[in-house]
């Protein structure tokens, strides 16, 4: 006898899982997950999974502290309590070189390292002048 609106083990949806499970974590440091899913036979199958939950505490200096104290928030960040996701301004002078001064810089090098060069050419000849 079937009774309407009463569903046998069988007549389950496979689209409805149940929710991952986790339990609070316990006096070792592990918790327990389990949950529920399809496997290549189109079964459901309940996967209860043990979990080493190791809590890190981060120490931060204290200049950094100051310094996060003095920066302004801008933008979408004004009023946002949860400051993981925050731009804020930095007013620390940044000195940036033109391409015209990077150059100039670069073919000073340059000529030290030529003038090494040369040099340590000269000592090399001298040297194999003077074995022979």
């Amino acid at each position: 006898m079937s009774r309407a609106g009463v569903k046998n083990w069988g007549d389950d949806d496979e689209d409805e899982l149940p929710e991952v499970h986790d339990t609070a974590v316990d006096a070792k440091g592990f918790k327990t997950r389990t949950e529920y899913i399809i496997n290549d036979r189109s079964q459901k199958v309940k996967v209860t999974s043990k979990i080493r939950v190791i809590e890190e505490k981060m120490r931060t200096p204290i200049a950094v502290k100051e310094r996060r104290a003095r920066l302004q928030k801008f933008g979408n960040a004004i009023g946002v309590v949860d400051e993981s996701n925050v731009t804020i301004i930095d007013y620390n002078e940044i000195y940036m070189l033109t391409p015209k001064d990077s150059e100039a810089e670069d073919s000073g090098s340059n000529q030290n390292v030529n003038k090494a060069f040369e040099t340590f050419q000269r000592k090399q000849q001298h040297r194999a002048l003077a074995r022979k």
